[in-house]
């Protein structure tokens, strides 16, 4: 889209059309200071001109920049970085900042000091949103236990020990996802997820990994009014999920606190 001459914000806006009305964004493409903080700026922005409800993260713990050590980079963090950060929230600017994330993983951020990474945002009142045991085994899980971590991202077996799943695109320069529909229908053929099942991890088990499980995700009294209308033509909600990358045949409408942000018709 970009390529095709696309503003980002326009980008953004795909996802409305898709039904997305709340979403989790994070920094971690600049890995300095001044980078990492204008992205969070950037993020703080976007609902303002769009509707889009952002819960921002931090993830200055993406990797390791070269010419600098993981020691390095994690002092830079936390004796820099946060508090940069804390400031530029103190002064209003990063509205919506609200998680910490780091890559807690072999030859990028080891355990030991991604706790020490993600404790130091949480004494800045962030919540714990980290990269888990995503290539392989180190012991992300149970540290995030320990810590009272709010969600850990790419626990495959989670859900046998009675924890909740969550899906979400994990768009990326290297996974373009913009539509929740696609990752459901992924769910369900790739991880066996029934269709109940996906649609929940998509909306309010999703609403709980951002803080927002008793005000988003479902449409019960004194929740924000965020939902998708389904075409006429459509017989059964299933198909948002059976029919893959055809959302716009399926969604008609998509309202955002009971306002109607996106119409197809």
């Amino acid at each position: 889209m970009k390529l095709a001459g696309a503003t980002y914000m326009e980008i953004a806006l795909v996802m409305l059309r898709n039904g997305t009305t709340t979403l989790e964004a994070k920094s971690g493409y600049g890995l300095d200071t001044e980078s990492e903080i204008k992205m969070l700026r950037v993020l703080s922005r976007v609902p303002e001109e769009t509707s889009l409800e952002i819960s921002a993260t931090f993830c200055g713990a993406h990797a390791v920049p070269r010419g600098s050590t993981e020691e390095e980079h994690v002092e830079l963090i936390c004796e820099e970085m946060l508090p940069a950060i804390e400031k530029a929230k103190t002064a209003g600017e990063l509205r919506n900042l609200e998680n910490i994330d780091a890559f807690c993983e072999k030859n990028v951020i080891s355990v030991e000091n991604t706790k020490k990474i993600l404790e130091a945002g949480k004494k800045l009142s962030l919540a714990v949103n980290f990269h888990a045991e995503e290539l392989s085994c180190i012991g992300g899980a149970e540290m995030g236990a320990s810590i009272s971590a709010r969600a850990m991202s790419h626990l495959e077996e989670i859900s046998d020990d009675g924890v909740i799943v969550a899906l979400g695109s994990d768009f990326n320069p290297n996974a373009y996802c913009l539509a929740m529909p696609m990752i459901m229908h992924l769910a369900c053929v790739y991880m066996r997820l029934s269709m109940e099942e996906a649609l929940t991890a998509a909306t309010l088990n999703s609403a709980h990994s951002l803080g927002r499980g008793r005000t988003h995700g479902a449409i019960t009294a004194g929740r924000k009014g965020d939902f998708v209308l389904l075409d006429s033509s459509v017989s059964s909600w299933k198909h948002i999920i059976y029919r893959m990358a055809a959302q716009d045949t399926v969604i008609s409408h998509v309202v955002k606190e009971g306002r109607v942000v996106h119409s197809s018709k």
